[in-house]
């Protein structure tokens, strides 16, 4: 019988409670964001992995093609996808089922294209989005898993910590 690892992360919880000050000018030509609204099941799983695995993002992998056909096509969840021409090289994804608190779920970038200042763009993108609904509070998780310059960037750009907890993740692989 296979025995089930277990990963043990630390989790930083961060909370914006008002509009940053945000350049949302681009780092590079030839990119574009397209807002999803129905995302098509087998692609967003491929991106999900293309650009969790590394991380060991697992939620939606636990997620049956029905549940997460559910909580994709709910009216209040945002996914928003960054093109690099004809390819897709990153998305986020977001919601407002608590409104007047939001709450940003993903945000991430295929390996390749790390450290361009993408991510920067799509969180700025994101939250200009966000903050034209007017909610009282942002919300984002991070963890020492995903990429080292997550919480670095999260902070910068204007997220403050509330709260820290540890988790232990079942690794799918």
């Amino acid at each position: 019988m296979m025995r089930e690892e277990k990963i043990t992360a630390d989790v930083t919880m961060l909370e914006m409670l008002a509009p940053p000050a945000l350049n949302l000018s681009w780092p590079a030509n030839g990119l574009s964001f397209i807002d999803i609204t129905e995302p098509e099941i087998d692609q967003y799983r491929a991106l999900y992995h293309a650009v969790g695995d590394a991380h060991f993002w697992v939620n939606r992998k636990r997620l049956t093609d029905g549940q997460l056909r559910t909580l994709l096509y709910h009216p209040e969840n945002y996914v928003t996808q960054l093109w690099k021409g004809d390819k897709c090289i990153g998305f986020t994804e977001y919601h407002a089922r608590h409104f007047p608190q939001m709450e940003i779920v993903f945000v991430g970038l295929v390996a390749s294209e790390t450290g361009k200042g993408l991510g920067r763009a799509m969180l700025s993108h994101t939250l200009h989005k966000i903050w034209h609904r007017n909610p009282s509070r942002v919300i984002i998780e991070t963890n020492t898993l995903d990429h080292p310059s997550a919480l670095p960037l999260y902070q910068k750009i204007g997220f403050r910590p509330y709260g820290r907890k540890k988790v232990s993740i079942k690794n799918p692989r």
